[in-house]
Order: C-alpha cells, then structure tokens, then sequence
C-alpha cells in the first residue's frame, strides 16, 4: 500500500518444494509497501515486522527499532536444451508436441497445519538438536526438532498449548556433537507463542492470526492478556527467520453486539473486530484494522475462524492445590474427549464424574501412556512428574457428564 504519488513493486520467493516431513510451516509477515518517505504502511512494516525471530512484544513498548525487511526476487525460469535440438526442431516437418502445463497451483490452506498447535508434553537436548514432543489438536503425538533455544524455555512450555514457529535453519549435518565439516538446511521449530487454555485462529486469503489467553479476559471491558500473532500468508512457506509480529497485552472491549481485540506495539495498534454470535448468527467473520497515528493504515476483511480450542480433541486444565476444579462436557457414542495435566511429583489427586445418563466414565493414562485407571467412575491417585491424561467416554450411547477433580 503506497502513499499517494508513490509506485510499489514486490516480488515474492517462489516457494518451490519443502521436506514433506515437517507439515508446520511459518509465516512472514508483510505488512506493506514501500520503503520510501511518505509511506505509512513502510512505517507500519518497518516497525511491527523486525527481522529477527518473532518474539512476544510487551502492550507498553515504548519504541521499536526501525529495520528493513528484504524480499528476495523471484528466480527467472530458463529452459535448457540439449544440443543440437533447435537445430532438429527447425529441420522438421513435424508439428512439435505441446509442452504439458505447469501447474502453479498452490498448497496453503487458510488455516494452521496440525503440527503448528500443539501441547507441548517434553523438551529434551540430543546430540545435534533439541528435540519436541507435543499432542496436536486431534489427540495425535508428533516430534520435531528445534533451535537450543526453545529447550532452554522448557519451564516455561512445557505442559502449554503453543503456536510452534518453523524456520528454516542451517544444522550440523554430522552423527554426534562433535563437529565434522558437514551442513544442512532443515525446518526446525524456532519460536513458540503460548496461547493458553482458550484460543481462535482466524484467517482469509491474505491474513492469519491467532488469538491466545482469553480466558485471561474476566468480562470486564478494557481489561486482559491476550496474545495475538499475525502472519502474512503470500510469506507462509519462505522459511525466513523473520516477520511475524507477537504482541501480548492485549485488552477486550464488548458492546453493540461487536467484541474489539486490541494490542497496542510502539505507535501502532492493532485491533480485530469481531461480532458478538449467537446460534441464528449469520456474519461470523473478523475485521483487522492497523492504526498508527494518522489513522487506519491496514483493513483485512473476511477473516473466519479455521481453528479453536473448543474442537480440539484435548484440553489442558490446571490443578491447583486445595481448589476443587468441575469440568463439565458431553461426548457422543464412540467418540472421548481428553484433558491434560502436569503431575506435581508426590501429589495426591480425586476424581469422580456424574452424568444425566448415568453412563459416563474416565480413564487415566501416566505420562508414559500406561493406564493407571480404566473406566472407573471414581479414583485416587498419586502423581509422579509428567503430563498425565484423562480420558472421557460413555459406557453406552451419548453422555453429559461433571468431572471434578481435587489435589491436596
């Protein structure tokens, strides 16, 4: 978006063909223009976007560093022809063959790939990496590898549903940690955005942002802490360490049937509009506006939610001690749903459930996955250190159900 008088050209990375092992991809956020004077939106890049790996910007920032993000030309195609072909082709009667089409269609979907949210269950330090374990939303364990910095953050994610933030990294290509000559590229998990136990990702053909902590909103207007991360999606698979923005902070607003999101980061703020819904709701999508001082300098319309933790097959909950905690559900015929928690080593724990149809029972798996407790209705156990897992089913059709859960 150029000011008035002023002409822009970009020209993406083609985004050519990445390791079908890793299914999570980052993004780069673009927010804008050009880089001469007179551009706000240059301004708004150069400020909200830094060209180091995202990091979470606290809501007071007092004044961001100018940076300047460079995007690399997209490589020309040349066709190569052996010699002599020209030649045979010009000599020839023959109608030459049509060239088959190249199909330039492309993969991103709006929404996050299942190994970009996940439970973060283990940070371990191999030989070469940090390696991460973690359950996505479908109730599935993954691995990935990782930079050594998110192992040193281990305290701090272990036992969180994070957004995990994928670069592409040049690594040791050796087999031990000693040092051998030998690298590679590799997509490693570079950043993790804790999002909390209430979440939504919202995304359209141009935008992706997720919203983490709202239940850090107590129903009060101008109050909470939420995280928000944004990302470009025509940057989503270059692979560079910089350009999503994460901001924390973040404050909820509700009245006129509309609810305002809104982070705050230097000058700039940044606001997501969204409508208060209901079961005859129609409009359902979010707004994203990007104001500096002079006004709006960005509008995204059409951002739908593609991701949340309400369809989630796992929720994670904490325990606190000497607090009763209810968590009340349903689940129907077949289906289970899964909660988590981080076990406090020599820590004791009541369960017991109810429901309207009399039919509802839990299991508790250990952190190791062995069943400590199977289809009970009541238990008592004590914790070792781990992320244990309790899961909920009915013993015959649909049940609703209360599952309370004490530790001393």
């Amino acid at each position: 978006m150029a000011a008035p008088g002023h002409t822009c050209t970009q020209t993406f990375r083609s985004r050519g063909r990445w390791p079908q092992s890793v299914l999570g991809l980052i993004f780069v956020v673009l927010l804008g223009g050009c880089g001469g004077e007179g551009s706000e939106l240059s301004a708004a890049t150069t400020t909200a976007t830094p060209t180091t790996t995202p990091t979470t910007t606290p809501a007071t920032t007092t004044e961001v560093p100018t940076s300047e993000t460079t995007i690399a030309p997209e490589p020309s195609t040349t066709t190569t022809t052996s010699p002599g072909e020209d030649e045979d082709v010009a000599g020839s009667d023959e109608e030459p063959e049509p060239e088959a089409p190249v199909s330039d269609a492309t993969e991103p979907p709006p929404g996050p790939s299942l190994d970009e949210i996940g439970f973060i269950t283990e940070l371990g330090t191999g030989d070469i990496a940090c390696y991460l374990t973690a359950t996505d939303r479908l109730g599935d364990t993954f691995g990935a590898s990782a930079t050594v910095e998110i192992c040193e953050r281990a305290d701090e994610l272990v036992a969180t549903t994070s957004w995990l933030v994928y670069t592409i990294e040049i690594v040791d290509d050796c087999e031990s940690s000693e040092p051998c000559g030998e690298t590679r590229e590799e997509w490693l998990v570079s950043d993790a955005v804790v999002l909390g136990d209430s979440w939504d990702v919202v995304a359209n053909d141009d935008w992706l942002i997720v919203v983490g902590q709202q239940e850090r909103w107590d129903g009060v207007n101008g109050t909470g802490d939420l995280t928000y991360y944004g990302c470009d999606q025509d940057a989503r698979f270059s692979g560079l360490p910089a350009g999503c923005l994460a901001l924390d902070g973040g404050t909820v607003t509700c009245r006129d049937g509309e609810c305002v999101k809104g982070w705050r980061n230097g000058d700039f703020t940044y606001s997501l509009y969204s409508p208060m819904t209901g079961p005859d709701s129609i409009d359902t999508a979010s707004t994203l506006r990007v104001r500096d001082n002079t006004g709006v300098i960005l509008e995204s319309f059409g951002l739908e939610g593609v991701a949340s933790s309400m369809d989630a097959r796992f929720n994670v909950i904490s325990i606190d001690p000497g607090v009763e905690k209810v968590v009340s559900g349903s689940v129907i015929r077949g289906d289970r749903d899964r909660y988590k928690f981080e076990g406090i080593p020599g820590q004791t724990v009541t369960l017991s459930i109810i429901s309207l149809e009399d039919n509802a029972v839990f299991d508790v798996a250990e952190p190791s996955g062995s069943l400590l407790v199977a289809e009970a209705s009541g238990a008592q156990i004590t914790l070792g250190d781990g992320i244990y897992t309790i899961v909920v089913g009915g013993t015959r059709g649909n049940a609703s159900y209360d599952l309370t859960i004490t530790a001393d």
